[in-house]
């Protein structure tokens, strides 16, 4: 990578332009292959799309009606997308008070889902490298819960989720089509700062976040991911680094609980892992509170980088096959601003926010995806959002990340 060129170029795909409307532009999953990126937006509508970063023009692929979100949800098998629906607290407030209910927003979760709202299903797209995608609806998984999270076991055919809002977890085989949820019985368990009291309730892989039922419910994991024998890694358990080995015979036994998620001192509850990506058999994970680690698999053994900048939650992290670098943004979703930094995993430092991509620190950003040619392609999440693709070029005299270039440098001599 010594030679590697800079990133240097960022552009803007604007989705407007590409015949995706306002209010349905919102995009919060990418997904690369080759050198095309695969997404799904949310909103008043659910498009998922193809996006082709030389050619800058996104193909419409299939549209799931909406209200409904695509979070994390998402994943590609080949030329297949499966992506899941699910709805924000926002919008379970907002078809509530539709139908006469009075609840406060914050404790909008806490109505059942309702069948006639057409979330919480799942989609299969077929043929999506090609002209005639087709799109199946493969029905509810877990009746009453939107998909969350979704990761899939190519060997075994399986795909593995999150539900919100309660965080369980299930199993859905691609084949038979069935779905297998794991609970762990029934606990008490404050589920609102409005409500006194407990209430039993189904103890999940997540659990109830104690004393911020208010602002959080549960701190549901946005990633999982499968090694290639078949163990998979994701959060859960009150802030703990959870391993699902799917050889084990009895189900609750299957879960493991491989470490604590690196947190400040008295947090570790309050966390939950936004990103993994794997390098060489070692997982580097983002944390909910902002935090970028490496966890080796083999022994468990975490090692915390540190977080690139003050901000929470980690909305997508990438690896570049130019120069080895980890790109990822923090900030977005609670914060509403993101920034852009890059980690040297060899050296263990990190860059903050290179020259060429000043211009989005105040977009909420949602998600990032590496190509085959080493294209970086960044998402927004709000109503009239936008893609950003940042690539490589010949770097200017001086470039360097983390250094903004004034047109007027302001004068500094010393009268």
């Amino acid at each position: 990578f010594a030679k590697a060129p800079t990133y240097n170029q960022l552009d803007t795909v604007n989705l407007r332009d590409q015949g995706i409307p306002s209010d349905e532009r919102s995009t919060n999953v990418l997904a690369a292959s080759g050198d095309l990126v695969y997404g799904a937006t949310s909103g008043d509508g659910c498009h998922i799309f193809r996006f082709d970063p030389k050619a800058k023009t996104v193909t419409v692929l299939a549209t799931i009606p909406g209200p409904n979100t695509v979070l994390k949800g998402f994943v590609l098998d080949g030329d297949v997308i499966y992506a899941g629906t699910m709805l924000t607290k926002e919008q379970v407030w907002w078809l509530a008070r539709k139908n006469g209910g009075a609840r406060e927003l914050d404790d909008a979760w806490l109505y059942p889902i309702d069948d006639g709202w057409r979330t919480g299903r799942l989609y299969r797209i077929t043929g999506i490298s090609g002209p005639g995608p087709k799109l199946e609806d493969l029905g509810v998984p877990v009746k009453g819960q939107g998909i969350h999270t979704l990761a899939f076991d190519p060997k075994r055919r399986l795909l593995y989720g999150l539900t919100a809002p309660a965080g369980r977890f299930f199993i859905y085989d691609t084949a038979s089509g069935k779905t297998e949820t794991i609970t762990f019985g029934t606990t008490l368990s404050a589920v609102s700062n409005h409500m006194v009291g407990s209430v039993e309730v189904v103890k999940d892989l997540t659990r109830f976040t104690p004393g911020e039922a208010e602002f959080n419910l549960k701190m549901i994991s946005k990633a999982m991911h499968v090694m290639s024998d078949g163990v998979l890694y994701t959060s859960g358990q009150d802030g703990r680094i959870i391993r699902y080995d799917p050889k084990v015979a009895e189900p609750r036994k299957r879960f493991t609980a491989a470490g604590w998620i690196p947190s400040v001192p008295g947090r570790q509850n309050w966390n939950s892992i936004d990103e993994i990506v794997e390098r060489d058999g070692i997982l580097y994970m983002g944390a909910s509170d902002g935090y970028i680690f490496r966890f080796d698999p083999r022994t468990n053994e975490i090692g915390n980088v540190g977080k690139p900048v003050s901000s929470v939650e980690v909305m997508g992290m990438a690896f570049s096959p130019l120069d080895g670098l980890l790109y990822g943004i923090n900030g977005g979703a609670d914060q509403g601003v993101s920034r852009f930094w890059c980690l040297d995993t060899s050296r263990g430092t990190f860059e903050i926010d290179y020259p060429a991509v000043k211009v989005f620190n105040l977009k909420p950003m949602a998600d990032v995806a590496v190509t085959r040619g080493g294209v970086i392609v960044m998402a927004e999440t709000e109503r009239i959002a936008n893609l950003w693709a940042l690539t490589p070029g010949t770097p200017k005299e001086g470039e360097k990340s983390g250094t903004i270039p004034e047109s007027d440098p302001p004068d500094t001599k010393v009268p």
